[in-house]
């Protein structure tokens, strides 16, 4: 048997939600400390909204502490790698930050530095050029279907895997079963061909009762034969 291991689709939603709450929290320090180790001030009321600790409350529900200490382990993981390939940008991930009227816009978030004295269409225009589309950036509910659906297609190779050896296996066994037919057929008709061979010599015989019971031994031959074949 091939061994498999399948996690419901309820098992896999609630290891996703836990690890992107993980990978949230970890984003939210990063963007508060500018990538630093966390160790900023603690009153900080920014600090104390994006990374909740365990008397915070959103939505009216208990949120998991995640230390700073352990963001910091966390975010050296294959997983927060991989997820911030493709979400580091979500807006679901982190909310952009809003720019004041009067403050540049950086090189690291445009090609070109625009520094309007007054709100006007021209720099709207050049911010919401430096704002990827939102349909070319990954969903959390994209990436839940493409991890669900892997694991689908993974699930039915090892069905359609398991279902051509099972077959395999029963057609090895049916030609083993042929071959002992075969095996007990001729075998028999070895024992038939050496009982005749027998007659032939007991009808030859001087003595009477040999020459009878010749004849009665070739009868229950001849009758095992007929039946074999249908008549």
């Amino acid at each position: 048997m091939i061994p498999s291991f399948f996690l419901g689709p309820t098992s896999v939603i609630n290891y996703w939600q836990n690890t992107l709450d993980k990978y949230k929290a970890a984003r939210a320090l990063e963007e508060h400390t500018g990538g630093g180790d966390g160790d900023e001030d603690s009153n900080d009321a920014d600090a104390e909204s994006s990374v909740p600790t365990q008397d915070s409350k959103v939505n009216g529900k208990r949120v998991t502490k995640y230390t700073p200490e352990f963001l910091a382990l966390f975010r050296e993981t294959n997983i927060y790698k991989m997820i911030d390939r493709v979400a580091r940008d979500d807006e679901s991930i982190v909310h952009k930050r809003s720019f004041s009227s009067v403050a540049p816009i950086s090189d690291e978030e445009s090609d070109t530095v625009v520094e309007p004295t007054t709100p006007g269409p021209s720099s709207k225009r050049s911010r919401k050029e430096n704002i990827p589309p939102a349909d070319n950036l990954p969903s959390s509910e994209m990436m839940m279907k493409e991890a669900l659906k892997d694991m689908k297609d993974r699930s039915q190779l090892r069905t359609q895997i398991e279902t051509d050896r099972n077959q395999i296996e029963k057609d090895k066994l049916t030609l083993a079963q042929r071959q002992d037919e075969r095996n007990e057929l001729e075998s028999k008709l070895r024992r038939r061909n050496l009982m005749l061979e027998q007659v032939e010599k007991m009808l030859t015989s001087d003595r009477v009762s040999t020459r009878e019971r010749a004849e009665k031994i070739q009868d229950s031959i001849l009758a095992d034969m007929e039946r074999e074949l249908g008549l």
